[in-house]
């Protein structure tokens, strides 16, 4: 053995080579910290001073190659005030540079995932082949990042600027198959012949066969683009990232700036500025907030990964109800290996019941995301029948019938008498309480909210709500469906709108109370969209949830709270209510909508009803665009502090990623509290009290008043450790 540490090893094999092996022994995957570059460098020192070496191999060990950065390392650097970050990326780079000038052929094994720094680590090598279940991928622009080891530089001129531009600024990693089409890879292989095919490749360039030293000048050398190609190349990809609702603009604008600077320099040049640039971006709110929003959101996966272990497992499942969300959810259990039964009564919807599975699922065979094979074993995984037949097959029974709250009562009741003693019955209610629902049940101990978000197969949160009856069991039986079928599960108390839904329409409020005071909502729409990130704007929002869902839902929080959600909040809406505006379903809410040709909606402004809703609107107040953001994103933080001191949600952790999963809020500013945090909790509560006459909406609450949170933000500034002992 030739070096052995805590992150690899490098050992000897036949014709004078040598392979390095990825293996962490400190974590179930690999990723980079400051450890793995100490170790890289002085690993491949030994390798270049050693004469007998022909050819180095880096393969892992695990089933992943290597994830990048760690995280808790870098999301620990960015708050120090010293130079380490700027050791750190140096450190990142010199190794692998060493990789890169190495007097000898290089090649990365692949099997599994190479993404951010690990893509970095095998573009620096001369060859590439990977196995058919790798991924390959720069997604740091998803943090507010650039990649920063190189991946600038090196990526252009391997699979050419364009292709470099697209995976860089949309963060999308690509399969085996699309890489080598990319020229990512040079082959696609077995896994079983991962190694030999390495070792034959790598033998091959080392004795002449395959000419390694001609692809390493290219990736070395300026990229030769005319004056002309280069323009046109760099102008329409920042046209397309500034004219886009992207996340995460401001990386992707200094990602296509810093690949525009590599292709006219040399590899060094060109590697100072990208070293340069993502330092900058490292140290800007926006990749704190991102790289905060990640581990928060790993942090509460773990938690419930902690909690599902207690869960009995769920084999088969039955779903009370054939609308959209029903087949949606149906269409989820079978695809994530979960068969599924349908209860559908009328004739007309027990035909109609596979119909969007059918069309969900040609949608990825087109994307060939799936094969027939599996298309056809997942429509045999879901059957359609009528009544109550077969619950008692059941692991779980899923109630998503009409949102009507006798109608639940009654199938509920008469799901309990069908099932097995040992079978958790839920309620997908987005309205009623689960504590009422559960009063005509004989065991509601065995019963809880499980709230999907529409459509169910996409929105990656679910909320498990918890009665004053649920029992620990319960929750961890559907805290483990829910993780089986990838969804991000938040626990939330018993209380009306429970937790989205009372801080959504706390926000809603807000865009309402400015329509009054003669603010147009289109222009209010632009801002939040535009200014602060939101996927849609809150008009176009309470268009898609619909006007009369909409509608409900205020009279429900407003019987709660009456000091908050009021007449003067719901005018608006009891308007566009009154008039049948129903939102997009109709045609017609706040906007008027129309078929595209390719059968999409689209919203155009409607003049005539803007001219109708002049009459319930005061004149124009003169504010500012942060004068909209605050008293757009105050009534929500308000609600989600007041959730945190009630118990509704758990931690900050845990309101954030529910925002983030389950609205859109956007990522780079990490969720309500990561917003307070980042602003600074004076500066907010600054901003609340210029605003305080709006009503209770816009009154701080106890927490953001206490001296004690004046200094103790809710995230204190992390260190590497401290994270990892809280996800541990």
């Amino acid at each position: 053995m030739l070096f052995h540490g805590r992150e690899m090893t490098v050992n000897w094999l036949d014709n004078g080579l040598a392979e390095l092996v990825l293996n962490s022994t400190a974590a179930k995957v690999n990723t980079m910290n400051s450890v793995f570059f100490e170790e890289l460098y002085a690993a491949l020192t030994i390798a270049r001073n050693h004469n007998e070496i022909k050819g180095l191999l880096i393969r892992s060990a695990k089933n992943n190659f290597n994830l990048g950065a760690d995280l808790y390392e870098l999301h620990s650097l960015q708050y120090r005030q010293d130079n380490s970050l700027d050791v750190w990326i140096n450190n990142a780079n010199k190794s692998l540079d060493l990789l890169n000038y190495l007097p000898f052929p290089t090649l990365a094994a692949i099997d599994g995932a190479a993404l951010g720094g690990g893509c970095e680590l095998a573009l620096a090598c001369d060859f590439r082949i990977a196995t058919p279940a790798s991924s390959l991928g720069l997604p740091e622009v998803s943090l507010g990042l650039i990649p920063g080891f190189g991946g600038t530089v090196r990526l252009p001129r391997l699979v050419g600027v364009d292709h470099a531009l697209e995976l860089i600024t949309t963060g999308q990693s690509s399969d085996a198959d699309r890489a080598l089409k990319l020229g990512l890879i040079d082959a696609r292989i077995a896994q079983s012949q991962l190694l030999s095919a390495a070792t034959h490749m790598l033998t091959g360039a080392s004795q002449g066969e395959l000419d390694w030293r001609v692809a390493r000048r290219e990736k070395q050398a300026p990229l030769r683009l005319s004056t002309t190609e280069s323009v046109m190349t760099f102008f329409h990809a920042s046209a397309g990232v500034k004219n886009s609702v992207q996340k995460y603009k401001a990386a992707a604008v200094a990602a296509i700036s810093t690949v525009e600077f590599s292709a006219s320099h040399a590899h060094r040049e060109a590697s100072d500025a990208e070293r340069q640039q993502f330092l900058r971006l490292a140290r800007t709110d926006e990749a704190k907030s991102s790289i905060g929003a990640f581990l928060s959101k790993r942090q509460v996966i773990r938690r419930a990964e902690t909690l599902a272990a207690y869960g009995q497992p769920v084999e088969q499942v039955a779903v009370l109800g054939s609308g959209i969300m029903g087949k949606g959810i149906a269409y989820l259990s079978a695809l994530h290996g979960v068969p599924a039964l349908i209860h559908a009564n009328r004739p007309q919807s027990q035909l109609a019941a596979l119909d969007a599975p059918k069309k969900w699922l040609n949608q990825l065979l087109a994307k060939n995301q799936i094969d027939g094979n599996h298309m056809a074993r997942v429509l045999s995984d879901i059957r359609v029948t009528a009544g109550y037949k077969g619950l008692d097959l059941a692991g779980i029974v899923i109630e998503s019938v009409v949102e009507d709250k006798a109608v639940k009562a009654l199938v509920l009741a008469t799901a309990e008498q069908n099932i097995a003693r040992d079978t958790v019955l839920v309620t997908n209610t987005s309205t009623f309480g689960v504590g009422e629902l559960a009063r005509g049940l004989t065991r509601p101990t065995q019963f809880c909210g499980l709230h999907f978000f529409n459509p169910a197969q996409r929105m990656p949160l679910v909320e498990i709500i918890r009665s004053e009856n649920t029992s620990d069991a319960t929750l961890a039986t559907v805290v483990a469906y829910a993780r089986r079928l990838g969804k991000t599960p938040v626990i939330v108390k018993d209380r009306p709108g429970f937790f989205i839904n009372r801080v959504l329409f706390a926000y809603l409020s807000g865009l309402l109370m400015l329509v009054r005071d003669g603010i147009s909502f289109r222009h209010i729409d632009r801002v939040m969209e535009d200014a602060f990130g939101w996927p849609m704007g809150p008009a176009w929002l309470l268009d898609v949830i619909g006007i009369d869902t909409a509608h409900a839902i205020f009279k429900q929080l407003s019987a709660a709270w009456p000091e908050r959600f009021n007449a003067d909040t719901t005018a608006i809406i009891d308007f566009l209510h009154a008039h049948q505006r129903l939102g997009e379903k109709t045609g017609q809410g706040f906007y008027r909508y129309q078929q595209e040709k390719k059968g999409r909606s689209q919203r155009v402004a409607d003049k005539d009803f803007e001219t109708k809703l002049a009459a319930l609107q005061s004149p124009p107040l003169p504010l500012s665009e942060d004068d909209i953001i605050d008293r757009m994103m105050i009534p929500m933080v308000n609600e989600v502090i007041r959730c945190l001191e009630e118990g509704v949600i758990g931690s900050a952790a845990e309101a954030d990623t529910a925002l983030i999963q389950g609205l859109g809020f956007p990522v780079y500013r990490g969720g309500a509290c990561r917003y307070v945090d980042t602003r600074g909790t004076a500066n907010f509560n600054r901003a609340a009290r210029h605003f305080s006459a709006l009503g209770g909406l816009y009154q701080l609450p106890a927490l953001l008043l206490s001296p004690a949170h004046q200094s103790a933000p809710f995230y204190p500034h992390p260190t590497a450790d401290a994270q990892r002992s809280v996800l541990a």
